[in-house]
């Protein structure tokens, strides 16, 4: 008999159930206490949904989803708005449930742990899933250095200007600020603020970064600049991309996932998706015939 899904709401599951007895919780997921992520070279950490739902209140955002995010390649996640995919990616880090009557079930699992786990440290998974939002949200109050900086000083972490200028250079900006790291982040572009956050992420180490439409409120150069960023880190994490712009799920995803009214339609390698699609409404959807 299969294991059941367990019911995670506001992270209250039990253990991740595992052959032969209860898998032991990794440190990195139960104490903020700096525990050493995936070594240089090392393969990075593979995402899974089971049979995962959500909701806001009354309403069925996602619909048993079952999907899996390839370690080291990036996965677009597209569809209509109001198809559930930013709720996804929410759910992945444990942003859903800080809503007010939000809740999911099914399970989210990093290399097979469950993020949901009781034992599980929520401040932890946030450290090694990275989220970056739709419109770049630097601390105002704070400078470019502090601005990174930031992650490591919640984490527990010694911060030191390596940390900092290697986050930056990981993000593509470091050339850009490296004389002016005291001046406030609120100050740079709207690209070089949506790097800036790239960099804040990137400061402590993730096994995964979510990026949640990074390019949608940018011009067309910092569009380029984040989808040539999304190529350099997936030899580093594990990276899922929501967005409506198909020529950029085209460009940067190996993986597409096409989802519609909260439910996965298909999910394949990103030619077959758009030029052979198995479900027509997929067709449908990437040549522009609605959505």
């Amino acid at each position: 008999m299969t294991d059941p899904v367990p019911h995670t709401v506001r992270g209250e599951a039990p253990a991740t159930p595992h052959a032969g007895g209860e898998r032991v919780m990794p440190e990195r997921f139960v104490s903020r206490t700096p525990v050493e992520p995936v070594a240089p070279g090392a393969p990075a950490r593979a995402v899974r949904l089971e049979r995962l739902n959500a909701w806001y209140g009354d309403m069925h955002s996602v619909k048993d989803l079952t999907l899996e995010f390839a370690p080291n390649q990036a996965t677009a996640l597209i569809g209509p708005s109001g198809s559930g995919k930013s709720t996804v990616v929410r759910c992945i880090n444990r942003m859903h449930e800080e809503i007010p009557g939000a809740r999911a079930s099914g399970r989210v699992t990093l290399d097979g742990f469950d993020v949901y786990d009781s034992q599980v440290d929520v401040v932890a998974v946030r450290r090694s899933i990275g989220m970056v939002f739709q419109k770049p949200n630097p601390f105002p109050t704070m400078s470019i250095y502090d601005n990174v900086a930031s992650g490591l000083r919640l984490t527990a972490r010694r911060v030191g200007d390596e940390q900092v200028e290697s986050a930056l250079r990981g993000a593509g900006l470091w050339e850009e600020v490296k004389d002016r790291l005291r001046r406030p982040g609120i100050g740079l572009s709207g690209g070089q603020q949506q790097r800036l956050c790239i960099a804040r992420a990137l400061a402590v180490e993730p096994d995964v970064l979510l990026m949640d439409e990074p390019a949608s409120a940018l011009d067309p150069i910092s569009t380029l600049k984040i989808e040539e960023l999304v190529e350099e880190l997936k030899t580093r994490v594990t990276i899922a991309i929501v967005t409506h712009n198909m020529q950029q799920a085209a460009r940067v995803a190996d993986q597409t996932a096409f989802m519609l009214d909260g439910e996965l339609v298909e999910v394949g390698p990103t030619e077959k998706i758009f030029t052979n699609p198995d479900d027509p409404r997929t067709e449908e959807y990437v040549t522009g015939k609605f959505g």
